[in-house]
């Protein structure tokens, strides 16, 4: 899903990114329908980005890659991965 400077009826994805002005693309990895296992955000430049806008730290070498970059005012920022039912919406199945 891309953004757009112009009025659209396609919505962006909801969950932080939508609000955040500095993600620009949103790429979701679907295994079945509505299920998705992978998300990778980016800026207008096509630079990776977090869903909140902030660019990415280096991921460690032991990091899965298709797991993505979270901050949480409540934690330390982390790495997570899961598969995720949009119906829902939330986790399903393993989370790390």
């Amino acid at each position: 899903m891309i953004k757009s400077d112009h009025p659209t009826i396609e919505p962006f994805p909801p969950g932080g990114a939508d609000k955040a002005a500095n993600v620009w693309i949103a790429e979701f990895d679907y295994i079945e329908e509505a299920i998705y296992e992978a998300q990778r955000y980016f800026d207008r430049e096509h630079n990776p980005v977090s869903s909140d806008g902030d660019p990415l730290p280096a991921k460690p070498a032991n990091v899965p890659v298709r797991a993505h970059f979270v901050r949480n005012q409540f934690a330390a920022p982390y790495w997570v991965m899961g598969n995720v039912d949009v119906r829902i919406p939330g986790f399903i199945g393993e989370y790390f």
